[in-house]
């Protein structure tokens, strides 16, 4: 607003005008120590040349989609990501990004349950995996040396020897392990005789 201080005239004249925010630039970004899953969120912090005054969001991309993360919802699982940094400082607006991933661990150790007898009985001869945190595994079965069984993951059930893999099937761990086995073959039941007729000599076979 102008006002005269010339006392041959009296007038105000006003003028309306607005500053704009400068746009949000020299942001970086610094990331956990490790980008390997470990159970724990994998959180960012943000700074900018020009503020400080910054939110963060994460999002996580899933092939072509992208999903946002819930307010307080830091990344943990196995994935790749994008972080975002948008202006809270109201002299800039703007944001910008960094895209990241947390990559699969390596399977831990896998302690196997195996059948209670590994003598022939007719029955499959399962066998299962555990991992300290790891959700499951896949598991294959095949044969070794003479053993002819090709991978399957259909538990053997005939004498021989064998070796099965568990691969975990968890995203946030990756990697296998194997654990060979021999199933031997059953005691020969009681045999129930059946004799011929007549031993006597008659001129056909005595079977």
């Amino acid at each position: 607003t102008a006002t005269s201080t010339d006392p041959n005239y009296v007038s105000v004249r006003s003028l309306d005008f607005q500053i704009t925010p400068a746009p949000l630039t020299g942001v970086t970004f610094s990331g956990p120590l490790s980008s390997f899953f470990s159970g724990l969120a994998k959180t960012f912090t943000a700074n900018s040349a020009v503020t400080n005054l910054l939110r963060l969001f994460y999002e996580r991309i899933l092939g072509g989609s992208v999903v946002t993360l819930g307010a307080g919802e830091d990344p943990v699982n196995a994935g790749s990501y994008r972080v975002t940094a948008v202006s809270e400082d109201t002299n800039y607006q703007g944001s910008q990004t960094q895209t990241f991933s947390i990559q699969s661990a390596s399977l831990p150790g896998i302690t196997w349950t195996g059948p209670g007898s590994l003598v022939f009985d007719g029955l499959p001869k399962e066998y299962s995996a555990a991992a300290s945190n790891v959700s499951g595994f896949t598991y294959s079965y095949e044969g070794r040396g003479s053993t002819v069984y090709p991978a399957s993951s259909t538990a053997p059930i005939n004498a021989g020897d064998y070796r099965v893999t568990a691969t975990s099937a968890d995203p946030n761990f990756t990697g296998s392990d194997f654990q060979d086995f021999t199933i031997t073959p059953a005691s020969l039941p009681a045999l129930t005789w059946t004799e011929p007729g007549s031993l006597v000599y008659d001129g056909n076979p005595k079977t």
